[in-house]
Formats: structure tokens, sequence, C-alpha cells
């Protein structure tokens, strides 16, 4: 493969790595990309990433999938405190959203762990402050509903306790921090993903359309 062809191939590879959070996969790639480039004059462009970044959002998804969400607020304010604005400040209504999101989550793990007294003074100091706005008001009525069961995770608001929630908006919340960092919130490998199935639909398309004028041909005959 072309030298050139090919260290654009590894860019795109630890674009994805460090974009997802495998730190430490990433980490390893670029060590191997430097063996195995080391005779070349011109090594992979994103060889020299600092992957401070990826650590930082790494931890912080693992701490939202695993519902340590005060941990997560912590690494939030330490490296990416703009994050944590008065929400009917942020210009980023999305960024506001997903950080509200995070509220309510710290309230629903302060509920699995069956603390009521505690999740109600954390719903009055953390959860009142945005109850005027709709949106707002509705994802703290749905929370806070789980304070009426004696077993949420049996209850019909078990899909709150769900590890699926945890994980979308771990996902939520990174997609906020690559948009906070003034990084793109979707690879090279998920563009050229998207183009490739962008392309095959239109060539489908007009096979489709070559067989029923060519049948149509046929009829006419």
């Amino acid at each position: 493969m072309d030298p050139g062809v090919d260290n654009q191939c590894c860019d795109i590879i630890l674009e994805y790595l460090i974009h997802s959070c495998y730190k430490d996969t990433a980490r390893a790639f670029v060590q191997e990309s430097k063996k195995l480039h080391s005779y070349c004059a011109d090594p992979p462009a994103q060889g020299h990433l600092v992957l401070g970044h990826s650590t930082d959002t790494a931890w912080l998804m693992v701490d939202a999938r695993k519902g340590d969400i005060p941990k997560a607020f912590d690494l939030i304010q330490k490296r990416f405190p703009g994050l944590l604005e008065d929400p009917g400040r942020l210009d980023n209504a999305r960024a506001s959203k997903v950080m509200f999101k995070l509220r309510c989550q710290q309230f629903i793990e302060i509920i699995r762990s069956s603390n009521e007294v505690e999740a109600i003074q954390y719903a009055r100091q953390h959860l009142k402050y945005m109850s005027k706005d709709k949106e707002y008001q509705e994802m703290v009525t749905e929370v806070a509903s789980l304070i009426a069961y004696d077993e949420p995770q049996h209850s019909n608001q078990a899909h709150l306790l769900s590890q699926d929630r945890r994980r979308q908006l771990a996902d939520e919340v990174n997609g906020i921090v690559l948009a906070y960092c003034h990084l793109p919130e979707q690879t090279s490998v998920e563009r050229i993903q998207r183009q490739f199935q962008v392309v095959n639909y239109e060539l489908e398309t007009l096979d489709s359309a070559d067989d029923k004028q060519s049948s149509r041909e046929k009829l006419s005959m």
C-alpha cells in the first residue's frame, strides 16, 4: 500500500478509537503504528496526539455507565466546567438538557440505593430550579414517580433503572463533551459508512429501475 494512503487509514482508525474512548487501545495502536512506520519519513499525522481528552471522556463515560454520577460531575467540573453553567445561561440548549438529565440520573441512582430521604433532599436542591420549563418538568415528574414504589425495579417505571438508560446517557454526555471541545461528533469511519449506505441504496434503486424498464420493453414487443 502507498505510504500516504496507509497513513490516512491509520489516522482514520486512531480517530475512531479516540472518539469512542478506547484510550488503551488507541495508545497501543499509536505505539504499533510508530513501529510499523519507523522506516517512513511521514508517520501518521495523528500519531502525536495527546490522549488526555480521550482519557477524560473515557472515565466520564465509565462513571456514567456505572451510575457513579457524583464522580462524573467532579470530572466535568475539573475538565469541562463550562458545561455546569446555569442551564438558563448555557448557549447550547442540548448541553443544558443533557446536564439536567445527568442530574436526574443521580436522583435515580439515589433511589436505587433505597435512600428516599436523600433523594427528596437532592430533588429539592438540584431538580427544582428548572421546573418551570415544561420539558424539564416532564423529566422531573418521570423520575420522581420512582418514590411511589417500594420496589421501583419491579414497577412499570423499571426502565428508568436499566443499564440501557445509563449507556444512552453516557453516549449523550460524550457527544456534548466532544462539541464543547470543538471536536467532530461523527468520525471519518462513520461518515464513510453512511456514504457507502447512500451509494449502495442509489445503485440498488437504479438497478431496480433498469429491471422494470427492461420488463416493459419486453412486454411491448
